[in-house]
């Protein structure tokens, strides 16, 4: 889906903070200025865990080297499939568990956050109010209220954040990450 910002607006990703894996650091997004970014909700026990770390892993690869990144936020939203309390706990269950064989994310992993709800992350009240939802189905078990059109609907939604900071792109969990290379690199070469 196609996100649109007025031209008016200056708002952007680099106007937020966020927490670290370990919450040891509050991390302005400005320090990812003049990067493409994807940023996208994740879950350590979905059906979707291991293919999406596996291909978060490969993206951020294919990239290596150029103005890039990926930032990932743990999130318990969807059928509480981000149980672990802690950034150690979350890396452990990646590490041994899902994907496992030792896995360890070669990109950017935040604290874990609200998508949705009464006490979602600034960052994501940003990003569903300039990019449309991916569907208008709702999915059963979730854990959050209230609901609202423009609510990520799943775990492993991502969003394509041009060079100044704008949300331009939103995919659903159904897209695998590597499928995003072409239209990665456009931004990138822009």
């Amino acid at each position: 889906m196609n996100c649109s910002q007025p031209s008016s607006s200056k708002e952007n990703v680099y106007d937020y903070k966020a927490m670290d894996i370990m919450h040891e650091l509050n991390i302005s997004l400005s320090v990812f200025t003049n990067r493409i970014l994807v940023i996208t909700n994740t879950a350590s026990f979905s059906g979707l865990t291991t293919p999406h770390y596996l291909g978060l892993n490969a993206l951020k690869s294919k990239f290596d080297g150029q103005p890039f990144e990926i930032l990932a936020f743990p999130c318990n939203n969807f059928e509480l499939q981000e149980p672990a309390d802690t950034g150690l706990e979350i890396l452990n269950s990646l590490r041994y568990v899902r994907p496992g064989s030792g896995y360890i994310p070669n990109f950017v992993m935040m604290g874990k956050v609200n998508v949705n709800g009464a006490n979602e992350h600034p960052l994501f009240t940003y990003l569903k109010k300039n990019c449309p939802p991916v569907t208008d189905r709702f999915e059963d078990n979730l854990f959050y209220s209230p609901l609202k059109n423009g609510d990520i609907r799943w775990n492993f939604e991502m969003f394509i954040i041009d060079k100044n900071g704008k949300a331009v792109l939103r995919y659903s969990s159904d897209i695998q990450p590597l499928t995003l290379v072409d239209t990665i690199q456009k931004y990138v070469n822009t």
